[in-house]
């Protein structure tokens, strides 16, 4: 599992700094990285090491330069929260920099657990970066350049929206897996690279050359309402079954 050390201890999983509880310590290895990993010692046993390598496992396949402020993340399924997982909330990221999830998140297929990770680095990213979940107008104006909507919870505000543009960044790899992606976020994208680090016109070449390749080949990306799906000799395919 990578766990380069398990111990126990004391730790608040309140978002409100509420009174501490016995806790395992985990550190384990992702997105080039050590990042320390709370669990809440709640039968006095050993933490779950099948959730803590599928944790691993995501992280890894996070962007090192998003990845490079998250502070900690607590696997949270305590009394404390229980009023937050039980409304089926998925994760959540505070202004310290601590990504918590819940149950209704992290009991997910991998998939999904990326996913939200994804959003919840977005939230992280933005506070690293600007001290904002906003962005201080920076979201708001990436979104009405795009002049279209990310998804339907994005909506509810620019914060939410630039959180499910991360998602869709880190899940279609800045819009190289994704044509339809990299067309209708190009600015928002570019806002992202911008916070991360990434050369924009780079990553354009590189999603240029890619699709010529897959032209060469007769292979084709097609976007949907269900996901991103591949066409090649016929057949259709999910493109998370088709990556080789």
């Amino acid at each position: 599992v990578n766990l380069i050390e398990v111990g126990t201890g004391a730790r608040s999983f309140s978002r409100l700094a509420g009174p501490v509880m016995p806790a395992h310590h985990c550190v384990i290895t992702g997105a080039g990285r050590e990042i320390p990993v709370w669990v809440p010692a709640l039968s006095g046993g050993a933490p779950d090491l099948k959730a803590l390598a599928k944790l691993r496992d995501v992280m890894e396949n996070m962007p090192r330069n998003a990845v490079e402020g998250l502070k900690e993340i607590r696997i949270n399924a305590t009394r404390e929260a229980r009023h937050t997982w039980k409304s089926g909330i998925a994760a959540t990221a505070d202004t310290h920099r601590v990504i918590d999830f819940y149950p209704a998140g992290f009991r997910t297929f991998r998939s999904e657990v990326s996913e939200t990770m994804a959003h919840e680095l977005g939230h992280v990213v933005a506070i690293h970066k600007t001290g904002r979940f906003d962005l201080r107008g920076r979201a708001e104006a990436a979104k009405t350049a795009d002049k279209t909507k990310v998804s339907a919870y994005g909506e509810t505000s620019f914060t939410e929206d630039f959180a499910e543009a991360m998602r869709v960044y880190v899940a279609s790899g800045g819009g190289v897996g994704d044509p339809s992606a990299l067309r209708r976020f190009s600015n928002r994208f570019a806002l992202i690279d911008d916070l991360l680090g990434v050369d924009t016109a780079a990553r354009l070449a590189i999603a240029e050359e890619f699709a010529k390749r897959l032209a060469a080949r007769k292979i084709y990306l097609l976007s949907t309402s269900g996901g991103v799906f591949v066409f090649a000799g016929g057949v259709l395919y999910p493109a998370e079954l088709s990556r080789d």
